[in-house]
C-alpha cells in the first residue's frame, strides 16, 4: 500500500514554537485569572443565613424546597445533633431519621438573602398540612459579613478540637489502665510471697512473721530486728542467718539485683562525700609574720650592721 505523497510531507507550521507556547500558557493564565476574579465577584454577593433551630424531620432537601421559592439557594449545611440529645429524641420520638440541631443556607443574593430571614422569622413554616413541621415557626436570621469559607473554618476549629479532647480522654484512661495494671501485679506478687510463707514454718517462727503477711512486714522485719531476734541472733549465731539467706522467700524479697544497685550507688556517695571532706581540709600554709615588714630583710641588715672605727681597730691590735 502506497502512502500519498502529502503525507509524508512535514508541514512546519504544525509544530508550535517556543513564542507560540508562551503566549498560549499567558492566554490560559489569563482565562483563569477571569474566572477566579468572577467567582470571588459573585461569592462577594452570596449572603447566608443561619437556623438556629431545624423542626423533626426536617433534612436539607425539604428545607431547600421550602427555600427554593424565595431566591436561588447555593449550599446548605445542616449539623447533626449530639449523642446524647439524639438518644433522648430517639427515646421519645421512636424515630430512626437523623436530627439536626442548626442549620446555614446560602443564598445567591445577600439582598435575597436578608429580604428573606426578615419576611419569615418568626412566621409559620406552613406548606401541606399533613407534614410534621407544618405548625412550626421559622427561627432564621441574616448574618451580615459572613461567608461561606468561615463557616468552613469553624466547623474545622471545632473538629480540631474535639479530636484533642477525645486525644486527652484516651491517655488519661491509658495512664488509669496502667497503674491499675501495676497494682494487679503487685498484689499477685504479695500472695505468691504469702503462699511461699505459708510453707515455711521456721522462718515466720524466727522473724515473729504471721503466714498472712505482707512483703513489706517481711522487708521490715529483715531490716530492723526486734529484741527476740536480737537474741536469737546471738544464740545461733552464723547458723540462723545461712537458714534466713539460703531460702527461696528471703531471696525474692530482698530482690538481691536492686540491693546490689543501691549498695553500689551508696559506695559511690561514699567516696564523693570523702573527697569533698579531704579537699576542704587541705589548707594552704600562710607565713605567720610578728611585725609589719615593707623591705626586704637582707637589706635592712646590711645597713644596721655595727661597724667599728679605725682608731678602736689599731689600739687594740697594735696598728701602725
Amino acid at each position: 500500500m502506497e502512502v500519498p505523497e502529502k503525507y509524508n510531507e512535514i508541514d512546519a507550521t504544525t509544530v508550535p514554537s517556543n513564542d507560540e507556547k508562551t503566549e498560549l500558557e499567558s492566554k490560559l493564565k489569563l482565562k483563569m485569572k477571569k474566572k477566579l476574579e468572577k467567582e470571588t465577584e459573585k461569592a462577594q454577593k452570596r449572603g447566608v443565613c443561619y437556623l438556629s433551630r431545624i423542626p423533626p424531620h426536617m433534612d436539607h432537601v425539604k428545607l431547600r424546597q421550602l427555600l427554593s421559592q424565595f431566591g436561588d439557594i447555593q449550599r446548605i449545611f445542616l449539623a447533626p445533633q449530639e449523642s446524647s440529645a439524639r438518644v433522648q429524641f430517639k427515646r421519645a420520638r421512636a424515630s430512626q431519621n437523623q436530627a439536626y440541631s442548626e442549620g446555614w443556607v446560602e443564598f445567591a443574593n445577600k439582598f435575597v438573602a436578608k429580604r428573606v430571614a426578615n419576611n419569615l422569622n418568626g412566621e409559620q413554616i406552613g406548606g401541606r398540612k399533613r407534614s410534621s413541621f407544618y405548625y412550626d415557626l421559622w427561627n432564621i436570621k441574616y448574618l451580615s459579613k459572613f461567608k461561606w469559607d468561615d463557616l468552613t473554618e469553624e466547623l474545622a476549629f471545632k473538629r480540631a478540637t474535639r479530636e484533642q479532647k477525645v486525644a486527652l480522654e484516651l491517655s488519661a484512661a491509658k495512664k488509669e489502665r496502667d497503674f491499675y495494671m501495676s497494682k494487679v501485679d503487685q498484689s499477685r506478687a504479695s500472695n505468691a510471697i504469702e503462699e511461699r510463707l505459708k510453707k515455711i514454718p521456721h522462718l515466720s517462727s524466727q522473724r515473729g512473721l504471721t503466714p498472712r503477711c505482707n512483703v513489706q512486714d517481711l522487708t521490715h522485719s529483715l531490716s530492723t530486728p526486734t529484741r527476740s531476734t536480737k537474741h536469737a541472733a546471738s544464740v545461733d549465731g552464723k547458723a540462723s542467718r545461712s537458714q534466713i539467706f539460703n531460702s527461696g522467700c528471703a531471696c525474692l524479697v530482698l530482690r538481691r539485683k536492686e540491693w546490689w544497685r543501691v549498695g553500689i550507688d551508696l559506695v559511690e556517695l561514699f567516696h564523693l562525700k570523702k573527697q569533698k571532706v579531704q579537699q576542704d581540709s587541705v589548707q594552704v600554709e600562710k607565713v605567720i609574720r610578728h611585725f609589719p615588714q615593707t623591705k626586704p630583710i637582707a637589706a635592712d641588715a646590711k645597713q644596721s650592721k655595727p661597724e667599728l672605727t679605725d682608731d678602736f681597730l689599731d689600739a687594740v691590735f697594735g696598728g701602725s
